[in-house]
């Protein structure tokens, strides 16, 4: 019997860390690490030992007699990426940051994968290393809680791994803050050495054709944001009630997104936003019409992601030979890279030869653009330019830009418009001139653009730290101007309604309670007053040298 790693790999290696045979690549330390869509462990090599799947914050592994049918596929595939491919047998584990003994105090700005992880490499760093995490909503963990799509709970599991290091004694939480609006970053360093950045890329970007600002038209960041019961979507307005939607981009977003106009009102057993599910329960949305500007070679979804749609219940993937005629993996990729797009196109030209059978269908196409929107009072229509069928005119309720996510510019920071990040030198935040700018830092997106999965974040996240810790040995780092307790007073005496980690578990349970009611994980609060409420529930806040029992907030 061997292990396998299954569709909801986050690609953390956490399980290549612990394996004792080495027998799970790529590693951080493979050349080809950055290039994988997941991890695979390699049958002939594997122990039973289960250490990987002890480890695994997605419950993404497997024993091989233990696969459920829709995972099946994943026990030829692991044995296949190591039949194309020699591995090395270097050490799995990279090198961690130098520790230090030395008190250091880092403000951490953004309370996603990439802020947990680079707190959790701060915590790592020595005994007398201090994080304070902030986020400007009420509640953490980022695109893990308000980005995965809601029917994939398995995904999901990883906020287990963040609540822990939340829960960590050297670690505060202030959620409800914006830096830039209630605090300036010259306040985090009066209590802090430094400060490191994980904004991540929140806005979602605009397709830039004519008639995009027709009702009807919306970025993956709105929608997802509006099924996820992120409180900055949840009012949006999605009209649901005609048959075809028009999805531009073919990432695993799009695929996402997709899943949820078909079938989000089946998703009753997840966390889905209430005000998503109602009006989906409804829908008339019959097809989602997927467009990719480049062939099915350069398609961005992931192998596991496009397997995972073979397998909905009621819904066709329609896929048109045209665009696979002379179609090839193109040259010189990287195993991981090449292994994948193989996977891929066998997989499309499968589908491309099955007849369709439902009423439901999510069309892939391909080397194919949007070109315009038009409608008088709302969006009709998207006419669109395709390689093999010309131009031509669908009938569309509703449209969404998939083709990537842009970082807001930070209060302070230089910002490289043409990049979309905060320039940067290995996480070094950079002046407008180059320089480097002492004790601020960058990770994740906001560091190197919107690209890779959770697990990305991991590595990312510790050549920040790694940097940080470097010039804290230096002494480049200056001191605090105050000490790092007072931060919270700061915030109290600026009637900023914070909320710490005891009212997110106030939050946290308050979802887990409703959920359970329901037969569901939770049901997610999605005003942002609500969550305030439920957070300060039987508790006071001190503004200054009164208490009131109402939490208020600058706007």
């Amino acid at each position: 019997m061997a292990y396998v790693i299954t569709r909801s790999c986050c690609s953390d290696a956490l399980c290549a860390a612990v394996c004792p045979v080495n027998c799970i690549h790529p590693t951080p330390t493979d050349p080809d690490f950055g290039h994988t869509e997941m991890l695979y462990i390699d049958p002939q090599r594997c122990i039973d030992c289960g250490a990987c799947a002890d480890v695994c914050p997605v419950d993404a592994i497997f024993a091989d007699d233990e696969l459920a049918p829709t995972e099946a596929a994943y026990a030829a595939i692991n044995a296949e990426y190591f039949g194309t491919a020699e591995h090395s047998a270097a050490p799995t584990t990279p090198p961690a940051p130098a520790p230090t003994s030395e008190a250091l105090a880092v403000a951490v700005v953004g309370a996603g994968p990439s802020g947990f992880y680079a707190a959790a490499e701060l915590l790592d760093a020595g005994p007398q290393v201090t994080v304070t995490l902030i986020d400007r909503l009420p509640t953490p963990y980022g695109l893990a809680r308000a980005g995965v799509a809601p029917d994939h709970q398995d995904t999901k599991q990883i906020t287990a791994t963040f609540a822990a290091t939340a829960a960590h004694p050297r670690l505060d939480t202030h959620y409800n803050v914006e830096v830039g609006t209630d605090v300036s970053p010259d306040d985090l360093l009066t209590h802090h050495h430094a400060v490191v950045y994980a904004t991540g890329a929140p806005v979602g970007r605009q397709l830039g054709v004519p008639g995009e600002d027709l009702p009807g038209n919306f970025t993956a960041a709105e929608i997802v944001g509006w099924y996820n019961g992120n409180p900055d979507h949840a009012e949006l307005s999605v009209a649901v009630d005609r048959p075809t939607a028009v999805l531009v981009g073919n990432g695993n977003v799009a695929l996402d997104v997709a899943r949820v106009l078909l079938l989000g009102g089946e998703m009753g057993h997840t966390d889905i936003a209430d005000h998503a599910r109602d009006r989906l329960v409804g829908s008339a949305v019959r097809e989602v019409v997927i467009l990719g500007r480049r062939g099915p070679e350069h398609a961005a979804f992931s192998f596991s992601q496009l397997l995972a749609l073979t397998h909905l219940d009621g819904v066709d993937i329609v896929v048109d030979p045209a665009d696979l005629v002379d179609v090839v993996t193109p040259p010189d990729r990287p195993h991981p890279a090449a292994f994948a797009g193989e996977q891929k196109l066998a997989l499309l030209r499968e589908l491309a030869a099955r007849p369709p059978r439902h009423d439901r269908r999510i069309h892939l196409r391909f080397s194919a653009s949007l070109r315009a929107l038009s409608g008088s009072d709302r969006l009709e229509t998207a006419t669109i330019m395709s390689a093999a069928r010309g131009e031509s005119a669908v009938a569309a309720g509703t449209v969404v830009s998939c083709i990537g996510f842009d970082v807001r510019p930070i209060d302070g920071l230089a910002f490289d418009a043409g990049a979309k990040r905060v320039p940067n030198q290995g996480g070094r935040v950079l002046d407008s001139t180059g320089q480097v700018l002492v004790g601020h830092y960058v990770t994740g997106w906001v560091k190197r653009g919107p690209s890779g999965v959770i697990g990305t974040n991991k590595l990312c996240a510790a050549e920040t730290v790694g940097a940080l810790l470097d010039d804290h040995r230096r002494g480049l780092l200056r001191p605090p101007r105050d000490l790092r307790s007072t931060f919270a007073e700061t915030l109290d005496g600026r009637s900023i309604a914070h909320v710490d980690r005891g009212g997110w578990q106030r939050i946290d349970e308050h979802e887990r309670r409703a959920g359970r009611a329901s037969g569901r994980p939770r049901r997610k609060s999605v005003r942002r007053d609500e969550m305030v409420e439920i957070a300060y529930s039987n508790q006071e806040i001190r503004t200054g040298t009164t208490l009131v029992d109402t939490p208020r907030r600058n706007s």
